[in-house]
């Protein structure tokens, strides 16, 4: 991208107006209103300007690729043209893919004569180290990609042992050893209380809680038992002794009866 010389002078008033942009540079200049109008109007120019060489950049770059890979597919009958255009993207920035790659690599194994073969490989490792230049930078802008690129800490060397004295063939007894601790007598244990002699022990096993139950209910029972009996045979006497009155008085009457009616039969006769 070339600017002319109007391009340049506004090129450097807006670097200038960008570095102190309370310092007017075309105050003083004749032609230039006060308001600073016109120097908007040249510096919106120039940016146009600059966007139409950045497209009309990315349009030629465009067709260039477009026609390097027209080659490229056409080789090995095209291997001239191909050389030629892979030369001149190069020159505008171009970085070769694998594919350029893979095509200088036939080229330079086919059998030519010693200066197209030289000139093949020396733009072979020329292509193979743009690839690798831009490998690298794709790699550094990744997450942590610069971490490769930082040199490896060296481990600090290890302290070196230190020389031990030598063992004695004899091992030297400590204090503790030469006077052992003096150990307190251990006191016998004194006897505890004597259990009287008993020729017979009960069952020690102890009997279910509903048996107790049992126990304790049966004397109430069998006296409840006696009791209502007691009462029954009360009851029973008092009723014959009452039945046999009443069977006396029954007769009694009977035989009054009997004998009032035999009475009057008497006197008739």
């Amino acid at each position: 991208m070339a600017f002319s010389a109007d391009e340049l002078r506004v090129l450097r008033r807006a670097l200038a107006a960008a570095l102190q942009p309370t310092h007017r540079t075309t105050a003083a200049e004749p032609g230039y209103d006060a308001d600073g109008a016109q120097e908007v109007q040249e510096y919106l120019r120039l940016a146009e300007a600059v966007d139409e060489a950045a497209r009309e950049g990315g349009r030629l770059r465009a067709f260039l690729l477009a026609d390097l890979a027209r080659y490229r597919d056409a080789l090995p009958g095209s291997a001239h043209g191909y050389l030629a255009q892979l030369q001149e993207a190069l020159a505008a920035g171009y970085d070769p893919v694998p594919a350029d790659l893979a095509a200088l690599r036939l080229l330079c194994a086919r059998q030519r004569g010693p200066e197209e073969h030289a000139r093949r490989t020396a733009l072979l490792r020329h292509c193979e180290r743009l690839a690798e230049r831009s490998v690298r930078a794709r790699l550094r802008a990744l997450p942590g990609g610069r971490v490769a690129d930082e040199p490896t800490p060296v481990p600090a060397p290890a302290p070196e042992p230190r020389p031990k004295a030598p063992r004695p063939g004899r091992p030297v007894p400590t204090p503790g050893e030469v006077f052992p601790p003096r150990r307190k007598p251990v006191r016998p244990p004194r006897p505890g209380p004597r259990e009287p002699c008993v020729l017979w022990k009960p069952h020690s096993r102890r009997r279910p809680l509903v048996m107790d139950y049992v126990a304790a209910l049966v004397p109430p029972v069998v006296m409840a038992v006696a009791f209502v009996a007691l009462i029954v045979t009360i009851v029973k006497s008092q009723g014959g002794e009452n039945k046999s009155k009443e069977d006396a008085a029954v007769d009694a009457a009977l035989a009054r009866a009997e004998g009032a009616r035999q009475e009057p039969k008497a006197h008739g006769a």
